[in-house]
């Protein structure tokens, strides 16, 4: 009993890149050595590489750009966020600034929280401009 098997095989022409010679391979392991990059051989055992193609160079080169928009985009969203937060502590540091101003001008040692009358009459006579730029 004879059995008889047909398949059709799609080949595809290369050129060897050292020797010149004509060789055909399937076309399918075409595909596979592009993608994966594998060395074949010509009939006279020259290896032969797929490079990076161009195309594949413009991919990465899209793909590198859009990583860095990315990276840009969260350093201002990072940048955006610490001027917000050194916005608060600048409010809050001249809040302070001010109570204990105000506080001094009153005639209340900062340190101990006592009140002294002839720090007040010092400072309204002396530097009347400490406790008039209070006011503002």
């Amino acid at each position: 009993m004879e059995t008889s098997l047909h398949e059709v095989v799609t080949l595809t022409r290369i050129t060897c890149s050292q020797c010149s010679v004509v060789f055909a391979i399937p076309s399918e392991m075409v595909e596979n050595r592009r993608r994966d990059g594998a060395t074949f051989y010509c009939p006279n055992g020259h290896g032969q590489v797929y490079r990076v193609t161009t195309e594949q160079k413009l991919r990465d080169k899209l793909e590198f750009a859009e990583k860095r928009i990315g990276w840009a985009e969260n350093e201002k969203k990072r940048l955006a966020q610490e001027l917000q937060s050194q916005k608060f502590k600048t409010m809050a540091e001249r809040s302070a600034k001010a109570r204990l101003k105000k506080r001094i001008a009153n005639g209340v040692c900062p340190c101990c929280h006592r009140s002294f009358s002839n720090l007040r009459n010092h400072l309204a006579h002396m530097h009347p401009e400490f406790i008039e730029g209070e006011k503002h």
